[in-house]
């Protein structure tokens, strides 16, 4: 019988030990998504540019080779240019007949004839589907099949 009585008691001990180990691994892994939750929320925050300690230097990039244009001009061209492209095939363009952008700004720059033709085709094919689609009509002024507004 005591025998009994001092393997319950060990039991019961051991079964105490483990619910205060499973409680401490509990509380070090809540303690450890605080800490990552902080950590996390500090890494969100914006940092001043000044207070950048580890400030990285900007890659020393080419400039683009026979450019003439001023930045503004370039970046009107590049943007033409970049229409063009994404949506020359739905203004039905010949993709591979698209001039390069050293043939754009030898035209706009009047540098030769042959170049500025290349943008006349373009600048007329761009007009002529602006002429053929009329684009989104104003809803305000549309009217119903029952002549409503």
């Amino acid at each position: 019988h005591l025998e009994n009585k001092k393997r319950n008691e060990e039991r019961k001990k051991k079964i105490e030990d483990l619910k205060i180990e499973k409680e401490k691994e509990r509380e070090r892994r809540l303690e450890a998504r605080r800490i990552e939750a902080d950590i996390a929320t500090e890494l969100k925050r914006p940092i001043e540019d000044m207070a950048i300690t580890e400030a990285k230097s900007f890659p020393d990039l080419p400039g683009v080779k026979g450019l003439s244009l001023t930045g503004q001009e370039f970046a009107n061209l590049l943007m033409v240019f970049e229409f063009i492209h994404n949506f020359g095939d739905t203004l039905n363009f010949d993709m591979d007949a698209i001039p390069s952008l050293d043939v754009f700004q030898s035209a706009i720059l009047n540098q030769s004839t042959e170049t500025e033709d290349e943008l006349i085709g373009t600048l007329v094919h761009l007009l002529m589907c602006a002429i053929e689609d009329p684009g989104v009509p104003n809803p305000l002024k549309q009217l119903t099949l029952l002549g409503q507004n």
